[in-house]
Formats: structure tokens, sequence, C-alpha cells
């Protein structure tokens, strides 16, 4: 082979095209016309830039995606400005001497190829290309003096080609003035590993291409019909950004309104596709195709469920590399390869499958269903289910999944999937029923959660006996038995005791239990647990605990922490402090971190908590976390209100604010007189009353406010109205009919916090009755139970009256010094007459300085403007203040203050 020179070309005087060969179509050397309305697109200009500098560019993107006309807006606006030549190839190119002789032309066709390759042409009757050829064209090309861009568009016509492996050999040594742009449908063989090993390609695809909303939104403006942002953003949603899609739907919207134009775009779109990328493919690859379509996501083995051939797998990679609309998923946890399809090609594809094959498509649908079924894809059965016409299935198939995605929490999906069935199969489904009753309560819609509850656990007989029905029965009872601890009502004894008949028929079958007998079991143990502990009724914390080992078993992480939250509130009820501080830590730091188990169980931890520190003396911190139970706190959680107005009384009593703890008292009753509360609620209700009424110096009304009854007081909430009545007795100088009372308490035993008050109280009886000794003694008893947990807040509480006792125990000497010399350490001397004063964590300077600020009725905006500091920065040193004053207001805190002439 050899070459020769042809000096004054024949066709050179064509304006603007050099053509050095006869037989070339001159249309292949043109660049194709830019579309009207071309949007400029500077994120793309940008990564074409890079490449090009880097060495060559690979662009591989499905029919439509814009890739031609991205190229050719960046040759008008590149970086770098380079002589560009531009080569649209077609079938016939898959000759090599052919392909060769249109490079050449392309390339002399510019400025500096025009005099380095311009006296280049393929001798007549060369039929192949030899190396002696490939090295006189690379020395033509070495003598370029400037870079030329070589834009390969339509190369998928060369693919697989002795075309395609020529230019692979020829970029195995790249000319360093020549830049490539490969433009095509399929990935190129040209050897690109070896390239982007050496840093020599970049590579763009359709994400790449794909418009922004930003862009989308810029084009819609530039070609005169802009859309509000939903109708942007639901665009953007059904095109994925393919330009084709938009192009269409905005040129339908020249001649129609909306929703029309969009809608008959989308249309027009959906057309383009079958015609240019469903009918390009071979018959059994459009087969493979429309009926692997029915399903998205869709794997390999899938497909061949669907029918769509032995080797679905094989298949599905290869559409994906031929960038056939379809997507490759990298974040499904199987070991399977999952796909999903382009919104509108699925759409195309399903309606040619309803015209090819209508009566299969619902067939295939359940296939699709039994799959997912079977592979545990429950959401997806469900979807599949309901679209192949059979939703007795798909309930069916919902009662035995959301159980699980429940307990993980996935209570948004269970909602979409109970969207898809109608209103009459939600009320007459039994299944159905009871997801509807968990949404009520997810909604906190008490009353019609309950309400879907029993009507579920109604219709249960109409399932087969078996796990079905046990589900339907287990969830109807955990949804009542939650209602009731949020309310605090107290339901019939059937409801308790058809919580312990199904946890004991699902945990008696013996051997390793399946996942769903665990989560029913997990679930039962916790509810239950959580209303024996809100109604008094036994230990729920053996409960509590084996609902722990199954969540942690299961890993839900949501309902471990919401059990730890229970069992905070369990173990502080129990006086069991160091324990009921670790579980309610352990809900915060999970709060913290942003993996918080829902408001209900953060209330409570911080409830608890709030509990722990008052119960140790922490006074400040006491308020805080009960400042912070009530900002988590959601209306429908009476019970939890309940808990932290008593604890938040009892401290502020403690702290001596007298009126405060009076505006929380009035909170409290009208909470109790809206509902009635549980027994325990009752109880303290007349306690703080009584409290109240003592601190206000009214130890007339506070003993008719107790209604004393003489005798041993019956157990429960009973153990806690006789401790206070013996002391409202001790204060108002009966110390008879305290001692008596009193010394019921006792005989009942127990270590709980009400227990130790009685201990205390009846210590500071026998004193006034002249048994100092006995008095010593039982002081003594109570600080062993005072010192394994640190519980000081009996002492803290009767403050001014048990000093003198405790001071006398130290003189004598006891075991327990150390924590003697704490709780002393937190009394300071009595003032005469007065209850005992605190210490707190002193201000910092600038703390002083905000609460100086803060005085007056200038807003907390208005203070931080004058302060020059964000609002924000203010709410911030306001919390601080109220955590080291106690305090729960600015008022509060600004009227503390001068008290202890800080301000």
């Amino acid at each position: 082979m050899s070459l020769r020179v042809t000096p004054n070309p024949p066709w050179s005087a064509v304006p603007g095209v050099p053509v050095l060969h006869r037989g070339l179509f001159l249309g292949k050397l043109l660049r194709p016309p830019p579309v009207p309305g071309l949007l400029d697109r500077p994120r793309l200009d940008a990564l074409i830039d890079d490449a090009v500098d880097a060495g060559s560019l690979i662009v591989s993107a499905p029919a439509g995606a814009g890739k031609t006309q991205a190229v050719l807006a960046w040759t008008r606006r590149q970086r770098s400005p380079r002589a560009v030549a531009w080569l649209t190839l077609d079938e016939g190119d898959r000759d090599p001497v052919r392909l060769l002789r249109y490079l050449v032309a392309a390339m002399a066709g510019t400025p500096p190829g025009g005099q380095a390759l311009g006296a280049l042409s393929v001798a007549p009757g060369t039929t192949s290309v030899d190396e002696a050829l490939l090295v006189q064209v690379s020395t033509a090309m070495a003598r370029l003096q400037d870079d030329v861009v070589l834009v390969l568009d339509d190369f998928d016509a060369v693919v697989g080609s002795a075309a395609e492996e020529l230019l692979a050999k020829v970029l195995r040594y790249p000319p360093q003035q020549v830049r490539l742009v490969v433009l095509g449908r399929v990935e190129p063989g040209l050897g690109q590993s070896r390239l982007r090993l050496l840093g020599y390609v970049r590579e763009l695809d359709e994400t790449d291409l794909a418009f922004t909303h930003e862009e989308l939104t810029q084009l819609l403006v530039l070609r005169g019909r802009p859309l509000p942002t939903p109708q942007t953003a639901e665009l953007l949603e059904r095109t994925v950004g393919w330009a084709a899609g938009i192009g269409i739907v905005a040129a339908a919207l020249h001649h129609r309104a909306l929703p029309e134009g969009v809608h008959e775009g989308v249309s027009l779109a959906t057309d383009y596709l079958l015609d240019e990328v469903l009918a390009a493919q071979p018959p059994d690859v459009q087969t493979v195709l429309i009926r692997a379509a029915t399903a998205d996501p869709v794997c390999g083995d899938l497909v061949d469920a669907l029918g769509g051939g032995p080797d679905g797998g094989r298949t599905l990679a290869r559409l994906h590399h031929d960038h056939l609309f379809l997507g490759r998923l990298d974040d499904r946890e199987d070991e399977r390869t999952w796909y999903h399809w382009h919104p509108l090609f699925r759409a195309a594809l399903q309606a040619r499958a309803l015209q090819t094959e209508p009566a299969a498509t619902a067939r295939r649908h359940l296939l699709a269903a039994r799959w997912h079924r079977e592979a545990g894809s429950a959401v997806e059965a469900v979807r599949h289910a309901l679209a192949g016409g059979d939703p007795g299935w798909a309930a069916a198939l919902l009662g035995e999944s959301w159980v699980e995605l429940a307990v993980a929490g996935e209570s948004a999906l269970v909602r979409s999937l109970l969207h898809l069935f109608d209103e009459d199969l939600r009320s007459t489904q039994p299944e159905l029923a009871v997801v509807c009753s968990f949404l009520r309560l997810r909604d906190r819609d008490l009353e019609d959660a309950a309400r879907c509850a029993t009507t579920a656990a109604s219709l249960s007989h109409r399932l087969p006996p078996g796990r079905r029905q046990d589900t339907v029965r287990a969830m109807s009872t955990v949804i009542r038995l939650h209602v009731a601890t949020l309310t605090g009502e107290l339901v019939d004894g059937d409801l308790r005791s058809g919580a312990l008949e199904q946890i004991d028929r699902l945990g008696g079958r013996g051997g390793y239990l399946p996942r769903r007998e665990r989560e029913l079991l997990a679930l039962l143990l916790h509810h239950l647990g959580a209303y024996e502990g809100v109604h008094l009724l036994g230990d729920p914390r053996e409960r509590l605990e084996r609902a722990l080992d199954y969540a942690q078993d299961l890993g839900t992480p949501e309902l471990v922490l919401r059990t730890r939250a229970q069992l905070a509130l369990a173990e502080l009820a129990a006086g069991r402090l160091h324990a009921a501080r670790r579980w309610a830590s352990e809900v915060v730091t999970a709060e913290r971190e942003g993996r918080g188990p829902g408001p209900h169980a953060t209330t409570a931890a911080h409830a608890a908590l709030g509990g722990v520190e008052l119960l140790q003396g922490q006074l400040a911190g006491a308020l805080q976390h009960l400042s912070q139970a009530l900002d988590d706190l959601e209306p429908a959680d009476r019970v939890n209100h309940l808990r932290v107005l008593v604890l938040t009384h009892s401290t502020l009593l403690t702290l001596d604010r007298v009126s405060s703890a009076r505006s929380q008292l009035d909170t409290l009753e009208d909470l109790v007189a809206d509902r009635e509360p549980p027994a325990w609620g009752r109880a303290m209700l007349r306690v703080l009353q009584v409290d109240q009424m003592v601190a206000e110096g009214h130890h007339g009304d506070a003993l008719d406010q107790l209604r004393l009854e003489h005798g041993p007081p019956d157990p429960g909430d009973q153990v806690i109205r006789a401790t206070w009545q013996g002391d409202v007795l001790r204060r108002a100088g009966r110390p008879e009919e305290a001692r008596s009372l009193l010394r019921g308490v006792l005989r009942t035993g127990g270590r709980s916090p009400a227990m130790l008050f009685a201990q205390v109280s009846f210590a500071l009886v026998e004193d006034a009755l002249g048994c100092s000794e006995e008095a010593l003694d039982e002081l003594d008893r109570a600080l062993v139970v005072s010192s394994s947990e640190s519980l000081i807040y009996p002492y803290l509480r009767l403050g001014r009256d048990v000093r003198p006792l405790l001071l006398r125990l130290l003189d004598r000497g006891t075991m327990h010094d150390e924590l003697l010399t704490a709780v002393l350490d937190r009394l300071h001397p009595e003032r005469p007459g007065g209850p005992l004063s605190w210490q707190f964590e002193p201000l910092t300077p600038r703390e002083r300085e905000v609460l100086r600020a803060v005085q007056g009725w200038a807003t907390n905006e208005e203070v931080a403007a004058r302060m020059f500091i964000s609002a924000n920065t203010l709410r911030t040193h306001m919390k601080h203040i109220h955590r080291k004053l106690g305090t729960t207001s600015r008022r509060e805190a600004v009227v503390r203050g001068r008290d202890l002439g800080i301000i």
C-alpha cells in the first residue's frame, strides 16, 4: 500500500469543506446544525474542557440524551480554543479503509490539519490498512503545529468492527496533538482501561448529560414556556433530565396549555422511545424488555421468573452496558445485581405490553408478587399483587409484612402501601383494619386507633387459624395497650389477660422462633410492660427486659430505644436510680446523635432522668431534663405529661419556689380534670396539693384534703397517700397518729423512694415522741436504702426538720459517714423561721451580662440585637442560666438573680 500526493484536490473550491478524495459524502464532515433555543450549560462545558485537556473524551449515553448537542455547543465555547474536525459515522465506516479516508479528510479540513495532512490520500484500489500506512498517517499527525479536536459522532455504528480495532490501535500510541471525542449510544472498545490508567481518557454518561432542575428551569424560560416550580419538578422526575424528552415536552407546550401540553409531550416522548430505541432491538431482545418492564427495580432472577429467558442477568447487564435506559442500583443489600428503568422507557414498554400481550400483563404482575414474596421483598410483593388484580392476596401480603416494617420504623412506607387499597377493603379486611389502626396511632388519633384495633380483632375470625390470625389479634392487643398507656386509661382485665395468653402461646411453641413470632413477642412484651408500669400492675421490668432481648436479637434499634425508655421509668419507680439513669441516658444520647426513637420515648427518657436527678438531689439538672421532656411532649401523651408535672412540682417545692410550684399544680389539676388519671396520678395529685398547702402554711387544709384514714394502708397508691398523711400529721403536731400510720406503711416493705420518705418521716416522729435512739436507728436504716442509689431527695425535702437529727447521727457514728456528710453539705444552715437555702452553680461573666440585659420588657430579638449577638446565641445563654439557677422562664431567672444578688 502506498500514499500519493494530490496537490490540488479537484473539489478544493467547495467553501469550508476540504475534500481530499473522490466519493466521500460531504455531509459526514459537516457539524450538525444546532437545535433552536439551545441552552448554555457551563457545567457540561467545564466537564468537556477538562476531558479534552486530559487527552480524549468518550460520551456513551442513550438516544436523545443530548450527546451531539452538548459537544456541538462546547465547540463554540471551549475554554482553550482549538480547531475541531467533525465526522459523523455510519454503517459504511465499518470498513477501515473508508474510515481512514474520512479521518484524514476531516482533519485536513482544519487549518493545522491542512498543513500536516493535506497532501495525503489513499491510493485507488486499497482494500486494507497495513502498518506502513498507519505509520505514515501517524507521522503526518505528529507534524500538527496546533491541537485538533477530532469528534467521531454516532460511533456505535462501527462498534465491533475492524474499523473499531483500527482506532483502538491508533489510540494505543495517541498522537499528542490530536484530542479525540467519541460519541455513541454504547461504550466503544477502544482500550479504555489502559487509557484510564494513563489518565488519557475521561468519560461522560447519561447522568452527566441529564438536565438539573436549574438547567431545566432556564431552558423552559428560554423556550418561552416557563412552568411553576411543582410542575418543573414533576417534569424533571418523569424525564430524569433526559434531553429529548424535555425537548419534546417543551415543543408540545407551544401548542397546548397545562396540563394537556405536558401529557401530550410525554406521550410523544414514549412514542419516540418505541420508534427509536425499542424498534432498533432484535425481536428476542424486544420480548425480554417488554416482559422485564413489569417490575422496577428488576434483576436477572426476576426477569427469568417473568418469562424473559433463561439468562436474564446477562441480558440486563448487556442492556445496561449499551445504555438502553437501564440504570444500575448499587445500594441494594442482597447479592443480586439490580437495575432500574428510565420512567418514560418503562411506560413505553408497558404500553407496548398492553398492545401485544394484554392478557399476560396481570399474570406477570402476580408472578412478580410471588417472586418478591419468596425473596422477602414484601413491599414490592404487595404492589405487584394489586397491579395483578388480586387485592385480597395483596392485603394478606401486607398483613404478613407490616409488623416488620413498623418495628423498623417504616410507618411512612406502611402508609403509602395502605393508600393503594380502596376504603371498602380497609374496613372489611382484618389485616388492613389493623394497619389502619396502627397509622391512626401514629397520627395520635387515639380514639380512632382503639376503634380500628377493636374492629380488626372482631374480624380476625375470618382468617384461617394460624399465623395471619395470630398477627391480627396480637397487633390489635398491642395498639389497645399503647393507647391505654398514653391516656392512662385502665382497660378491662380481659385486655391484659388476653395479652398474657398471646405471649404464652407465641413463646411456648418451643425451639427457635421464626422472625415474625419474635417481632410479635417483642411488641406484646414491650407494650404490656409499659401498660403495667403506668397502672402499677406488678413489676413490669421482667417483661421489658424480655422485650429488649427480642428487639436486640431482631436488630430493630427503634424498638430497642423505646424499650430502654420504658425500663428507665420502671427502674425509677422501683427506686433503682443508677439503672434508670443508664437506660434513659442511652435514649437521650441516641436522640442527640439523630437516632431518636420518637417523641414518646424521648419524653419518657428525659422524664426518667429528671426523676433520677430530683431523687439524687441534682435539682438544677432535674429542671433541665423536665423542661426538655415538656419540649418533646406530644399532646396525646397524657401520662408522660402527668409524670413531668408531678416531678417538676416536687423539684420547685424543694427549691422553695412556692409560687412557681403553684403554677405547675394548677396545670396538673386542669390535666386531671380533663380526663381521669391512673390511680397513682390521683394519689400524687392529693400529695402535691397537700405539699402545696403545707408550703403555704395551711396545715389544717392539708389534713382535710387527705381525708385521713387510720390503720394500715392498702398496697399501691395507698402507700404514697398514707406516707404523706403521716408526714402532715407530724408537721401538724399529732405525732401519735403519724406514728401509727407510718408504721403501717413500713410494714409493707420495699425500697422505693416513697418508702424511704416514710422511713425518714418515721424517724422524725420517733424523735418528736422522745425516742431519740429509736429515731437515730431508723435514720441509720434509711441511709442503708439511700447509699446504694445515692437517693437523698427525702432529706432535702425535709431539710430544716431533719438536719438536726442528721447532725446527731453523725456525732453518734454511722457506717455511712460519707453519704451523711454529702447530704449535710447540700443543706445550708437554716434561716430563722424559714426554709433552707440552696447553692447554685455560679454564672459566667457573660451569663451575668445576659441576665442583666433581659430585665424589662424588650423581646429576646431586641435584647440580642442590642448585645450584637444572634437570637440563637441568646437562647443558648438563657438555657445555661436556667440550668444553673433552676428556673424555667425569663422572669423567674431575673427574680432569682435579684434574690441571689447576681443582678
